[in-house]
């Protein structure tokens, strides 16, 4: 479905959310989904890949195809804010708990995650609606080889950077949207892994959040595996791909199922 009653203003395309529900549910948690791609597209796998995963652990998803460029800042995090509000619009419906809204973000993906958890100001939603005075912030982060920082320049994905902000951005507008100088206590907890060898996006963007988020005494559990480099979503061969396991415990420890 869309994610707008009509395609705002600044936009290139209308976002969509797709449902995907789980046959055998064990759980009342919901996973919302934004691929990976840089900003640029969407990546199938981090995509309808990771919410087939979770129905098989019995767990409805979401999979959101969020702005990308050239629609810039704030498009994506308004379309990130009115998917979370549109699944807690809906949760009896689909006979979920709207306090077990669980986003999941991949690369770009994993960066508009962490930006829906962390940035306080306001920004203009393209419609005030009954759907907007929904709560937006998620219960809890799951972040895969994310982008994190847009203004360290040693580290960042500047592509990501570009497609979201510009190639002449603002450099306080960077650091608000770089979610290891904005996250507070009330941050969501997180689960966050990353390959050592990423050569895309640098697995000091992973670290630092997870230091800023531990230094706010926000529960955060961080894996870095040593080789599997970038974008390799739910590959379960690489020794990195137990990072699946990994996540169902802290799930469980989450007290998701």
């Amino acid at each position: 479905m869309d994610l707008w009653k009509s395609l705002p203003e600044g936009y290139e395309a209308m976002p969509t959310i797709e449902y995907y529900k789980a046959e055998n549910k064990t759980t009342d948690a919901v996973f919302v989904i934004f691929p990976g791609g840089g900003y640029s597209h969407h990546s199938e796998p981090e995509g309808a890949g990771y919410a087939k995963m979770f129905n098989v652990w019995g767990a409805d998803a979401f999979v959101v195809k969020y702005s990308v460029a050239p629609s810039v800042f704030p498009c994506q995090l308004c379309d990130a804010k009115r998917a979370v509000q549109i699944v807690r619009a809906n949760a009896p419906q689909y006979g979920i708990n709207p306090e077990k809204v669980v986003v999941v973000g991949s690369s770009a993906g994993g960066h508009l995650s962490a930006m829906l958890s962390t940035f306080k100001e306001d920004v203009k939603a393209p419609e005030n609606d009954e759907i907007s005075k929904e709560n937006f912030l998620p219960n809890y982060q799951v972040l895969c080889y994310p982008v994190i920082t847009l203004s360290d320049d040693d580290i960042v994905n500047k592509g990501s950077r570009r497609h979201l902000i510009g190639e002449n951005y603002d450099i306080d507008l960077a650091r608000k949207l770089s979610p290891q100088l904005v996250c507070d206590e009330k941050t969501p907890p997180a689960f966050i892994w990353h390959n050592a060898d990423d050569g895309a996006v640098h697995v000091f963007n992973s670290i630092n959040y997870a230091k800023s988020l531990r230094e706010h005494n926000v529960p955060v559990e961080l894996h870095i595996f040593p080789f599997g480099g970038h974008g390799i979503a739910a590959a379960a061969e690489k020794h990195s791909g137990q990072w699946m396991g990994l996540l169902f415990n802290w799930l469980k420890e989450m007290n998701i199922y």
